[in-house]
């Protein structure tokens, strides 16, 4: 209701010291000029033109000793924003007050039309309003609206509204007796509109949120969960905007399972500075105590259903020069058994990257870190690298690129007896890249091929070493990559590209051929993206993601595949959108896991949208629960959002 309200503050716009004959056009079939009492009577047919305003009436009398004007009959006001109907005003541009009796408002840009049987203007930020309704739908009768009986509103404070009815198609559905609401341009504190929902599991859902303004750039929202049958939830949201250091949000939630006694926590928190140069930085932090908590109260498949979660965080100060930075990463392991301690946890790791230096045709970068990799059950390792990097290129027609790079790597390691206290690891790898292109122009094509071929050379090293990310690997490579890219445009807009991908392993002995790699992706008629690695060794397909959108008929699908035949996924996704008529839709998708659970979720939805108002039913089932969301918006009001939150 708010919106709606705050529309009202646009009428104080209308009256304005020298809106009638301050520059103004004037026309009508009489017009006189008491000058005794100094009145000016327009008599028939009154038309006035200020700039982009117009007034019509039948009459119009103007006071000048007390710059009052007084309009009856079919008096109508239009501007750029606003249409008004009264039946007659009075309105003192000195004193800037007045009334309109019986008037009609319509505001342009959000439909907003409200009516009352007189509006008084008391000074310049408070009115009264008599026996008002307020509603964003055409007439004759709204399919929805508020009512009141009497309504006192101060701009950027508060509206207090007395007998107040929420009517749909002029029957009352919701009552108050009385209604104080903020009204206001900036923020202010108070309880927000509440959120419902139903889970077959849970029960009944209610949340009821309270914002609360701390300052210019903090705020915060405090809520209260009722669970149904689960118990009774707290949560805070905290956000803020600091100057210098950048801004972000806080979220700390807890609820207790009156079914098992179980407490359950949950903690988010982000932050980001940034900025060219200087000291930036982010920070992303998630955190349940529980593996189960997304499971028993999160119905967003992308959270039940993830296998991690992750918080990273980083510090850096840069320069033209370089960056030097200190970062973590903590990933907490979700799966039912909660291994969170056989995972490396990088806490922290503190670097340096010199960015490209030119020194004649040659360029020299670097790059060092010292990481400390830590597990509760795993080894504890300290890990110092340091990369120098040297590149050189050169040609035009056919661009040669070749770089060198010299790799020590000092390990300190503890909490296992598998590897040495110490090690290091000394090693270089050498890369060679041969790139040109050809151009075909077409009549209605351009076509560009770009041949490829990259070479990647590391000698073999004899260390046992833990293997906890890519810096580990860092070992016995000589392999070639011929690659031929193709790429379409039309009239300079790139509607299709084909990429091969054949890599040639000087290791691998008799079968020297690895994976091929097709890339293809297509923008036009249809968004098609697809990757697949074809095994000549084994015959088989070890890879293949399709990811397809398209428009047929005015609906839209969407489907899609990944699979992985080394670490056996295979799942399908799907989603439809069919609009019915122009106020009826349809939509569903589904997630199926053809090497696990099967169907792992799927929804279908309903929605109705009319001029002024819409509804939509979704249904959303996953393995052992389902849940029914409800969404009703009134437009220009807001949306009464009747499902899971979390």
């Amino acid at each position: 209701m708010k919106s709606t309200l705050i529309a009202l503050i646009i009428v104080a716009s209308l009256w304005m010291p020298g809106v009638v004959f301050s520059e103004t056009t004037i026309k009508a079939e009489n017009l006189k000029h008491d000058r005794l009492n100094d009145i000016y009577h327009l008599r028939g047919n009154v038309f006035i033109k200020k700039g982009d305003q117009i007034i019509r009436a039948d009459s119009i009398d103007y006071f000048k000793k007390t710059e009052t004007v007084k309009a009856l009959g079919n008096v109508y006001y239009e501007d750029q924003n606003v249409v008004i109907h009264s039946e007659r005003a009075e309105i003192n541009t000195r004193e800037r007050t007045g009334v309109l009796y019986n008037p009609e408002l319509l505001f342009k840009d959000d439909n907003y039309r409200i009516r009352a049987t007189k509006i008084e203007r008391i000074s310049e930020t408070e009115y009264i309003l008599y026996n008002v309704s307020a509603t964003t739908c055409n007439p004759p009768v709204p399919a929805w609206c508020f009512s009141s009986k009497k309504a006192k509103l101060k701009i950027g404070d508060t509206l207090k509204a007395s007998n107040v009815t929420f009517r749909i198609r002029d029957i009352p559905i919701l009552y108050t007796p009385y209604l104080i609401a903020p009204v206001q341009t900036e923020r202010k504190s108070g309880l927000l509109f509440p959120t419902i929902g139903v889970n077959s599991e849970n029960g009944i859902l209610w949340r009821q949120p309270l914002y609360l303004v701390i300052s210019d750039n903090r705020d915060a929202t405090f809520y209260l969960d009722l669970q149904g049958r689960k118990g009774v939830g707290e949560g805070l949201e905290y956000r803020y905007i600091e100057r210098n250091i950048g801004g972000g949000n806080v979220w700390i939630y807890h609820i207790k399972d009156k079914q098992t006694g179980n407490h359950y926590y949950e903690f988010e928190s982000g932050h980001m500075l940034s900025k060219p140069q200087g000291t930036t930085g982010f920070l992303k932090i998630n955190l349940i105590n529980k593996v189960d908590f997304y499971r028993q109260f999160s119905h967003k498949v992308q959270a039940w259903s993830s296998r991690f979660l992750a918080s990273t965080g980083q510090i850096a100060y840069s320069t033209d020069d370089y960056q030097v930075y200190l970062d973590g990463r903590f990933w907490q392991d979700l799966r039912s058994n909660h291994q969170t301690g056989q995972i490396h946890q990088h806490i922290p790791e503190v670097g340096l990257y010199l960015y490209p230096h030119k020194f004649n045709s040659l360029y020299l970068s670097l790059k060092t870190a010292l990481t400390s990799l830590y597990s509760e059950d795993l080894s504890r390792v300290y890990r110092l690298d340091l990369y120098p990097r040297l590149r050189h290129t050169m040609g035009d027609i056919i661009r040669l690129s070749q770089s060198i790079g010299v790799r020590e790597t000092a390990y300190w390691i503890t909490n296992t007896d598998q590897y040495p206290d110490t090690q290091s690891r000394t090693s270089f790898d050498y890369n060679l890249s041969l790139k040109t292109a050809f151009v075909k122009n077409y009549s209605i094509l351009r076509h560009i091929i770009e041949p490829e071929l990259f070479y990647t050379f590391i000698p073999q090293i004899n260390k046992e070493i833990p293997v906890v990310d890519s810096v580990d690997v860092y070992n016995r490579v000589s392999q070639v990559n011929i690659r031929l890219s193709n790429y379409f445009y039309s009239n300079s807009t790139l509607v299709a590209s084909f990429r091969l991908t054949q890599p040639y392993d000087f290791h691998e002995g008799d079968r020297p051929f690895q994976p091929l790699r097709l890339q293809l992706r297509l923008f036009k008629p249809l968004d098609l993206n697809t990757e697949f690695t074809y095994n000549s060794g084994s015959g088989h397909i070890d890879k293949a993601n399709i990811s397809l959108s398209m428009n047929v008929l005015g609906a839209t699908l969407s489907v899609g595949q990944r699979y992985s035949s080394p670490y056996e996924i295979l799942f399908y996704t799907g989603s439809i959108s069919i609009p019915i008529s122009k106020k009826i839709g349809l939509t569903g998708s589904a997630w199926y896991d053809a090497k696990g659970e099967g169907l792992k979720n799927y929804t279908a939805g309903l929605s109705y949208n009319s001029q002024c108002w819409g509804i939509k039913i979704t249904y959303d089932k996953r393995p052992g629960d389902y849940s029914i969301f409800v969404l009703i918006q009134l437009k220009g009001l807001g949306e009464l959002n009747l499902a899971s939150f979390i």
